[in-house]
């Protein structure tokens, strides 16, 4: 007895902790149960919970029975962060939800739920999911959970625990990594700033208020005829006596050249020529003609090497302005670059600054990704469908690179 209650106990827990840190908001993008009971597996022990349950303490706020016995090993904020999940409207409507599922990185991660969330028969969820999210996306006023539960094409849905622990746990560590790298760079920077501190007694300059200079800002359109690829640029000009540093700044997947520009007028307002261009495959634009239904994919792998072109094409861009156009002439330092990037935008620094694509790491890390749904790894593994060759990305007049948060 003391045996099965014990095996039974660890159960619960696990199934809570599954919900506790984080599996659960991470469905409220990509959500798929069933319709009328939601089924947990975990080895050879099996419990179930009614949907309708889940409905009752949505609407209502009231635990029935049914989920009673799961309250004990959830406090009060994780049971109302669950009845927010349930009830939070997904902000897509069913084109936008199409297109994305049936590009390479939608069916990537519907592969990956597909192995924890499963039909009654323990098969792969994987089109049972997208049947589900795209009809309950066609009612854009109640597309949510529930909404999701009532449209999965199942009377039961069986949830892998076993699965469901190693994804949490994966994302887990994502979160721990990145807490541990933050805390890392804060103890570093207090370091260095009690180190400068001691050893000057100039007073600190307090960089989280605007400069001094007064700034132009031209917009510019560039033609790479052979890559066929026009994308425009914001060149912020400080007004100087001098040739001053240049910092291009490299937006993220889905972003646009505008997301950087309170970036953009702090730098330019401390006397440094700011170049921010847009990226055209990969972009805003390039979303948005996807959520319409114009293309069929995220972005091409041939992004991870036009990203670092483009900016390679607008610094001998530049140079060209500064010899022959007056608003240019005797403003730019071409000999001292900087280039900050964030996202895919931190990718795009890092190959600029001289850092390769691995083609063979890529090969072997890409298909053990078995149990992620970590996008920017999947975005990363498109490289995998690029030509294995020697990409000449980086370049010399970059002097100094900051990637935030980079694909990698």
């Amino acid at each position: 007895m003391t045996k099965t209650i014990n095996k039974q106990t660890v159960w619960l827990k696990l199934t809570l902790r599954i919900f506790s840190i984080g599996l659960l908001p991470t469905l409220t993008v990509y959500p798929a149960f069933g319709a009328e009971r939601l089924k947990f597996n975990y080895g050879l022990l099996e419990r179930s919970i009614p949907i309708s349950s889940l409905e009752t303490y949505a609407r209502t706020g009231k635990v029935d029975d049914n989920l009673a016995a799961y309250r004990k090993y959830v406090d009060k904020k994780q049971l109302a962060q669950l009845r927010k999940v349930l009830l939070t409207r997904i902000p897509l409507n069913q084109v936008e939800v199409s297109q994305f599922l049936y590009t390479p990185i939608g069916e990537r991660l519907l592969e990956k739920l597909g192995k924890v969330i499963q039909t009654e028969s323990n098969l792969s969820g994987f089109y049972a999911i997208r049947a589900a999210l795209i009809l309950s996306a066609a009612d854009q006023k109640d597309f949510t959970l529930l909404n999701v539960l009532s449209k999965f094409p199942a009377s039961a849905i069986s949830i892998n625990l076993n699965q469901s622990l190693a994804i949490a746990e994966a994302l887990q560590n994502l979160v721990n990594q990145t807490q541990n790298a933050v805390a890392l760079i804060n103890q570093q920077s207090q370091q260095e700033v009690i180190t400068v501190s001691t050893l000057n007694t100039v007073p600190l300059m307090d960089l989280g208020k605007n400069g001094s200079f007064r700034f132009l800002k031209q917009t510019i359109t560039l033609n790479d005829l052979s890559r066929k690829r026009i994308f425009p640029a914001d060149i912020y000009l400080p007004i100087a006596q001098t040739p001053r540093p240049i910092i291009v700044i490299s937006h993220g997947l889905g972003s646009d050249r505008t997301s950087f520009a309170y970036l953009a007028e702090h730098l330019v307002s401390y006397g440094f020529v700011v170049a921010v261009p847009e990226h055209p495959g990969s972009n805003s634009q390039q979303i948005q003609a996807l959520l319409a239904g114009i293309a069929d994919r995220v972005t091409n792998p041939r992004e991870l090497i036009d990203r670092p072109l483009d900016i390679k094409f607008l610094l001998d861009e530049l140079t060209r302005l500064s010899k022959s156009n007056s608003i240019f002439r005797g403003r730019l330092n071409l000999e001292q670059v900087g280039v900050v990037g964030q996202s895919f935008g931190g990718y795009t620094a890092l190959a600029l600054a001289g850092a390769k694509i691995n083609f063979e790491q890529l090969k072997a890390d890409c298909p053990a990704l078995e149990n992620t749904l970590n996008v920017s790894l999947l975005l990363q593994c498109l490289a995998v469908n690029l030509p294995n060759a020697q990409y000449n990305l980086s370049d010399p007049r970059i002097k100094a690179a900051i990637a935030i948060d980079p694909s990698r």
